[in-house]
């Protein structure tokens, strides 16, 4: 779960929800297994924009249409073989959606390793950043709690001590969002993590809350 903050990271994840937020809100069973909780704003507009699917149609922005036509969505879904599809079309693997994310940033949150795989395979930066958040698929990964896809990243290279726009790390996140499996790995492999300070000057056991 990502915990109220006002950290600029955080904010930026805003804009990822309000284009994915309707098609999240539509298929909600009650048990969010990404572990991410969208802001208040977003639930609101997830209830309005449930209520009809003409609401739904008009509420969509230019660049809602953009992010659910494009390579973003089929990365944030999982969806495989679309995503090779617009990768056999031409569509750069490191293409950015109008808020600065990578197909690479939306299946790292979700933990779709099969899509990383094949966008690594093509040219993907691992470490490319987001515009404004600074967060790389790392990041994203240790924030939602997706183990196998941060052990998979770091296989395949990650930078380990990149640090987000408030001067985070992965470890920091992993802290931060109480995933001590992903937090006790990271320590335990890369120790030299557990001495970077972020923006705050607090190092990752300063946010354990235990």
């Amino acid at each position: 779960m990502i915990v109220a903050s006002s950290s600029t990271s955080v904010k930026q994840d805003y804009n990822e929800y309000m284009w994915t937020m309707r098609k999240a809100c539509c298929d909600y069973d009650g048990d969010s297994t990404s572990q991410t909780t969208l802001p208040p704003i977003a639930i609101m507009s997830h209830a309005h924009s449930c209520k009809s699917n003409n609401n739904f149609a008009l509420a969509q922005t230019l660049d809602e249409m953009e992010f659910e036509r494009g390579i973003w969505s089929a990365a944030c879904d999982g969806d495989l073989m679309k995503v090779q599809k617009f990768l056999n079309q031409g569509v750069h693997p490191d293409a950015c959606d109008a808020a600065g994310y990578t197909p690479l940033h939306y299946a790292a949150l979700k933990g779709y390793i099969n899509v990383c795989q094949t966008l690594l395979e093509t040219g993907a930066d691992i470490n490319a950043v987001t515009r404004a958040g600074r967060a790389t698929a790392l990041h994203r990964a240790a924030t939602n709690g997706k183990e196998e896809m941060v052990k998979f990243l770091l296989g395949k290279g990650a930078c380990v001590t990149l640090q987000d726009a408030d001067g985070r790390t992965a470890l920091h996140r992993a802290v931060i969002n109480r995933h001590f499996n992903i937090s006790t790995l990271l320590s335990h492999e890369y120790p030299e993590l557990k001495s970077i300070a972020d923006d705050k000057n607090k190092l990752p056991t300063d946010y354990d809350q235990n």
